[in-house]
């Protein structure tokens, strides 16, 4: 009986460091009635599959509680909040590091292209499918010799791949073939026609006769190397700047980004305007939101409800704040008038009826307004101060000579004439 009970397995302990190591490896532990556990292996993502590292950092770790929720589910969620996007985006252009990485990568496929005298050039070169795909869709061809040009998957023909033109005819095409036939030998003795395999459907007909057409009467001229174009930069070559851009395609523009990054202001001055921009103050609609105290009205002008956008034009105090302050420097034609609501909307509006010789340091005095309004407020909450115009007019006098002695030379004009 000893025996038996000795040569018996025993239960391994795994222990924390064993079961975080399952979790890392993409392993959810979900409990069960008895005190028994059940282990479900995540399904991975195509994200994962080409990025493990980028993978394993944006996984969610679940503890499950219930014991009928044995059917959990954990997803990838991806980690691009938005001050990783570009400013034209309205991010604060911190690099995004993986998505850098994406755009290095393309730069081995770019000098593979482009760069025989590479030792590596022939080697094939494993690079995420979303760089990929970014660079089949940025590099252009124009064929000469056709010894540098992928028949099957470059972007020759009328500014388009065979894919593009002939997608069922396409298909046919063995990974191998795709990957090594160059247009050169591809149009000798028309020996695409041999690469195609598979059954002949009429949709693959029509694809094989309309390509046909196209590539029947091309000619090489040998002794010209074929030219290869990156659509994505002025001067046609690659630069890092224009892939990492070009994976924030299609986000929504920030409108008021050069106005707000571009101007001569404190780094935390830009960084307070972004975030009036956005609604991203705490002030008494967002601590509202969040169930926190806040000021049941303005404090500056003790009759509407608080937001940032109320604070910096739609309130009376404010705009006497800035017709004050503009009317010292000749633009009190721009000064934020009652039906002004928005304070972006009107900052684009007054920028666009400033001379242009003025526009910069106009740019300027608004972030030096906006900012010493959204001081003034914090005293009057957190200190309990009266608000008060003239002082809030003489801060705004005393710093802008600070900015100027610091080397704002725009600003210093305007305030010169």
């Amino acid at each position: 009986m000893a025996a038996a009970q000795d040569s018996a397995p025993k239960e391994k302990d795994h222990g924390p460091k064993k079961q975080k190591r399952a979790r890392s490896a993409g392993v959810v532990d979900a409990g069960a009635e008895g005190g028994s556990r059940t282990q479900k292996k995540v399904p991975s993502s195509p994200a994962s599959s080409a990025h493990p590292k980028s993978a394993a950092a944006s996984l969610v770790d679940v503890t499950v509680e219930d014991t009928d929720a044995l059917d959990c589910r954990v997803c990838f969620l991806p980690l691009k909040p938005p001050i990783f996007q570009v400013w034209q985006y309205g991010g604060l252009g911190i690099l995004n590091l993986e998505i850098m990485g994406w755009a290095l990568r393309i730069r081995w496929l770019w000098l593979q292209k482009t760069d025989s005298s590479r030792p590596w050039e022939g080697l094939p070169i494993q690079v995420p499918r979303n760089a990929q795909a970014l660079f089949d869709v940025a590099v252009e061809t124009k064929v000469w010799n056709g010894e540098d040009t992928k028949f099957w998957t470059d972007r020759w023909l009328q500014a388009s791949t065979v894919a593009d033109l002939a997608p069922n005819l396409f298909r046919l095409i063995p990974q191998r073939v795709k990957r090594q036939r160059t247009v050169a030998q591809a149009l000798n003795s028309r020996r695409w026609v041999a690469d195609i395999q598979g059954a002949l459907t009429v949709q693959v007909l029509l694809d094989y006769l309309k390509l046909w057409e196209l590539v029947d009467d091309l000619s090489l001229q040998p002794s010209v190397s074929d030219q290869h174009t990156w659509k994505l930069s002025s001067t046609g070559l690659y630069t890092r700047r224009s892939a990492y851009n070009a994976f924030f395609l299609g986000s929504v523009k920030f409108a008021s980004w050069k106005r707000i990054w571009k101007s001569w202001a404190p780094l935390r001055c830009k960084f307070f305007l972004w975030l009036a921009v956005k609604n991203r103050c705490w002030t008494a609609d967002r601590l509202l939101k969040h169930g926190l105290p806040h000021p049941s009205v303005c404090l500056l002008c003790d009759k509407e409800d608080e937001d940032i956008q109320h604070i910096l034009v739609a309130c009376v105090f404010s705009r006497e704040v800035w017709a004050e302050v503009l009317l010292a420097v000749g633009l009190q034609l721009v000064a934020p008038q009652p039906d002004v609501r928005v304070f972006s909307s009107w900052w684009c509006w007054a920028v666009s009826r400033v001379p242009k010789e003025s526009r910069k340091g106009f740019n300027s005095l608004v972030i030096l307004v906006a900012w010493t309004l959204w001081k003034h407020r914090n005293t009057c909450v957190f200190e309990g101060l009266s608000p008060s115009v003239p002082l809030v007019c003489r801060d705004v006098e005393e710093e802008s000579k600070l900015w100027c002695l610091a080397g704002n030379t725009a600003l210093h004009e305007l305030l010169g004439r």
